[in-house]
Formats: structure tokens, C-alpha cells, sequence
């Protein structure tokens, strides 16, 4: 009977012991995860560091240098036509301005050629990316082309749209790119125009002048109110200057 109660004994003695380890063990474990869970280690630290300077670049490219800016710009263009399969040196002269409010900007375009048409461009510009056109930066556009020709004279109005990239490689050198999609419209005789522009080139900044040069081509699509469909190729390259004020 001594032995019986003995042995109970201890296995009371044995639970009470081992409700007490594991209490204190899971108050351990919680404890340990609250530190770790409030622990600053320096792998916490760098990635914190890099947050904050992608952060502050980001402010630094889009933070305003001067609430307005007006550019004025000139260039010439030469570049053959190929009506079908006949190519045909021509020339352009090129002039344009535009004027900015922050990041909204008005931009007005005049392309006079040699084949006898003049065109001008009104534009909307909305810059996504960069503090100035003279940074870095990414600009949308909307806007409307009239197209007149002298010989026979006609007329034609697009609605149209694109993208335009600069990107600095170096404080004064750097690379451009743009795109425009001309949307349908429809001249005097109701033959359909649309069109496509791509340009891509480089310049060179010397304080507030720009010297650049550039590779362009543009394709414009035909149909006539009788279904005829034909297409005008020209693809040549300009060059120019442009000043920032």
C-alpha cells in the first residue's frame, strides 16, 4: 500500500512538473517571437536604405523646376516619298513651340514640303515622368493635324495620338523617341486618311540649346469612296535646334 501511494505521489509530482515546463516554454517561444517580430537587423536596414532612395529619385525626377517653360524649334527634313514603288527625294522645313504649365503643356507644329502641302499641328501634352523637357521624361499627347494641299487643293483633318521619350545617357547627350497614330479622316473628294510616325534619333545639349538629329518614317493609308486602297511611304531623316526658356 506504501509503495502504491509512493508511486502516485511521484506521478503527480511528475505532471505538476511538466504542466509547469511546458507553461514556462510557451511563454518562452511567444516571448522569443515578440522580439523577433520588433528585431531591426541590418539586412532590415539595407532593404529599408534601398526603399528610400528609389523614393527620393523619384521625387528628385519628378520634383517642378519652374512652374512654366516655353521652347521654340526649327528643323529641316529630307526624305523620300514612294508612291508605288517609285521613290522621290522631298524636303520639309519644320517649325514648332510649345508652352508649359507643370505638367500640362499646348504645342503647335508647321510642316511645309516641297510636295506642295503645308500641315499644322495642335496639340495637349500631359507629362507622365520628369521635372522639364529638358530631363529626363515621358510625355502623352493628344491632338489634331490639317493637312491643305496647293495643286489640286484639298484638305484633310486627323485626330491623333502618341507618346514621346527622352532619355538623358549624360548630363548634355542623350536619346528621344516618338510615336503618333493618326486616326481616320476623310479630305474633299471623301478618300479616307490614316497614319502612322515613328521617330527615334539623338541630341545634344549646350545650356538652353538643343542641336538634334533624327530618323523618321511615315506611313499614310488611302481608301477611296470606291474602295480603292492605296498607301504613301516617307522616310527620310532631320535636323535641327531647339531652344528652352
Amino acid at each position: 500500500m506504501k509503495v502504491i501511494i509512493t508511486i502516485f505521489a511521484f506521478l503527480i509530482s511528475f505532471s505538476s512538473t511538466a504542466s509547469a515546463l511546458t507553461f514556462f516554454g510557451e511563454g518562452v517561444l511567444k516571448k522569443d517571437k515578440e522580439k523577433e517580430s520588433t528585431r531591426w537587423t541590418l539586412a532590415d536596414w539595407m532593404t529599408q536604405k534601398k526603399s528610400f532612395n528609389a523614393m527620393d529619385h523619384w521625387l528628385a525626377m519628378n520634383r517642378s523646376l519652374g512652374l512654366f517653360e516655353f521652347n521654340i524649334e526649327g528643323g529641316k527634313q529630307k526624305y523620300d516619298l514612294t508612291v508605288g514603288g517609285n521613290p522621290l527625294t522631298q524636303e520639309i522645313d519644320r517649325y514648332g513651340a510649345s508652352f508649359y504649365w507643370s505638367i500640362f503643356g499646348l504645342e503647335y507644329q508647321l510642316e511645309d514640303s516641297d510636295e506642295g502641302f503645308k500641315r499644322e499641328s495642335y496639340q495637349l501634352n500631359l507629362r507622365l515622368l520628369g521635372a522639364s523637357s529638358q530631363t529626363t521624361n515621358l510625355t502623352a499627347f493628344y491632338g489634331v493635324r490639317n493637312w491643305t494641299f496647293d495643286n489640286p487643293e484639298n484638305e484633310i483633318k486627323n485626330n491623333y495620338a502618341g507618346a514621346k521619350l527622352n532619355i538623358y545617357i549624360t548630363s548634355f547627350f542623350g536619346l528621344e523617341g516618338q510615336y503618333k497614330k493618326y486616326f481616320t479622316g476623310n479630305d474633299n473628294s471623301n478618300t479616307e486618311y490614316d497614319s502612322e510616325r515613328v521617330e527615334y534619333g539623338g541630341f545634344i545639349d549646350v545650356y538652353f540649346i538643343r542641336f538634334y538629329g533624327q530618323a523618321f518614317k511615315e506611313t499614310t493609308n488611302k481608301k477611296t469612296a470606291l474602295g480603292v486602297k492605296t498607301s504613301d511611304e516617307r522616310e527620310g531623316t532631320e535636323a535641327g535646334v531647339k531652344f528652352y526658356f
